[in-house]
């Protein structure tokens, strides 16, 4: 609820100067990965978390979905 809050806030302030490009919810999908995957994985996140995150991002970027910043904090919830 915080992260797709502060997400919200971000974009709206971001749109107000420069449009947010439609392929950012999959490169934000793509930097989590990366994170829990990558060479220099995340500390903080337990077995449980990484998985649920790994799956989570990998549905995402295997659908290729174009969805809102707001709408990828808010799915990774639900």
């Amino acid at each position: 609820m915080v992260l797709s809050a502060a997400a919200e806030l971000f974009s709206s302030a971001y749109e107000e100067v420069l449009a947010i490009g439609s392929s950012l919810s999959l490169h934000t999908a793509l930097i989590a990965l990366a994170r829990v995957e990558g060479k220099s994985p995340v500390n903080y996140l337990d077995t449980s978390k990484q998985s649920a995150l790994v799956s989570y991002t990998k549905d995402i970027l295997g659908k290729g979905d174009q969805i809102s910043i707001v709408d990828l904090f808010q799915r990774s919830k639900g």
